[in-house]
This record gives structure tokens, sequence and C-alpha cells, in this order.
């Protein structure tokens, strides 16, 4: 995730001027930046422009629905240790040379919504429409089809032995996904359906 060499170095000169450009507009510090691998940037770029724009991770659906777990309740996360660290390694697996096309992709993203704003994505999610959302997750396995298998199929078919699992020692199972893995020939539902069982919904 971190590199002794400065961003700035390993970047062409053109996409560390613009992401600094970007990060300024944005008032984030270019400085969290600075040591960070190209494929790192283009993550944490998510996630810096979603607090400048006032996102607060205390409002997602998990965080509320953890903080409401009552006595005799328990939770389990999906992603296990050994699961996130395959992740990380899977993603640093990006050269920097293919990670900076990605970063660029994600300053594309970013400046055009800003132009555009386009909410279609919240509202699909807001609505229930998983139809809309399985086109952006179509979307992703088209254009960037090894982030797709690391953050999407990977995950979800790893996470399948935990579900299975839980459902066959629970009386009730709550789980707690982002709408994507919800979507999609690779998506959650269809692989429960594939081991079995009968879904109903998407």
């Amino acid at each position: 995730m971190f590199s002794p060499q400065p961003l700035r170095e390993v970047l062409t000169p053109s996409t560390w001027a613009r992401l600094e450009a970007f990060l300024a507009s944005h008032e984030i510090p270019a400085d969290a930046f600075s040591h960070l691998r190209p494929w790192a940037a283009a993550m944490m770029l998510e996630f810096a422009v979603m607090e400048s724009a006032g996102s607060d991770e205390e409002l997602g659906v998990d965080t509320q629905l953890e903080q409401a777990i009552g006595p005799g309740q328990r939770k389990e996360a999906l992603d296990t240790p050994a699961l996130l660290l395959a992740t990380i390694q899977a993603l640093a697996a990006y050269g920097d040379a293919e990670a900076e096309s990605l970063l660029n992709e994600s300053l594309d993203w970013y400046e055009e919504l800003e132009h555009q704003p386009d909410w279609s994505l919240e509202e699909a999610w807001a609505a229930g429409d998983v139809d809309s959302i399985g086109s952006y997750v179509a979307d992703m396995k088209a254009e960037a089809p090894m982030l797709y298998k690391t953050l999407m199929t990977d995950r979800n078919t790893a996470w399948m032995a935990a579900l299975e699992r839980m459902m066959e020692t629970e009386e009730r199972v709550v789980v707690i996904v982002g709408a994507a893995h919800m979507a999609g020939p690779d998506g959650l539902p269809e692989l429960l359906r594939a081991a079995g069982y009968t879904v109903e919904g998407p």
C-alpha cells in the first residue's frame, strides 16, 4: 500500500499535477497521498472525496444496525482478516502503470460528476432497483475486470462459506452488504441459487 518512493515520482508529471490540483480544489491534504502506491491512491481517493462532501460513516446502514444490536444477538464480519489481506495483496498486484490508468479513470469520473451531478445510483439504491445497480456492476466488470474480480467476485465467493454455515447453525441471519454485491450473475443471490437455496427477490 505504501511506497518508499514518493507518489509524485511514480506517476507521470501530468497525472500527479492533475491529482494534486483535484485534491487542492477539494481541500484534501496531498500529504495523505504522498507515499501511497498508485492503486492505493485510486482507492483512497473515493473515501477522501466522500468525506470532503460531508459523508459520515456513522450514518451508514451497517453502523446504525450494529448500534441497535441487543443482548443475546451477535455479529460476525464477512471480511475476515485473511480475506482483507488477500484483497490488499490482489490490489497490490496492479502494476504502477496499470494503476495510474485506474487513478486517471477515477479522476475522470469525479470531474464528470462535478460538471453534471448524477444521483441515479443513489436513487436506484433507495428504490431497491437491483436491475439498475446491476448495470453499474456490469460496467465495472467490463471496464475494470481485475478490480471487479478482486472487490466483487472473490469476496462474494469467500463470503458464501460463512453464509452457508450461518444459515445452518442460526435461527435467523441478517446480512448487510453493499448493494452491488446483490446484483449480476456473480452476486450473492445468484451464488445462493447455484448452491441450491431458494431466493426471493433479486
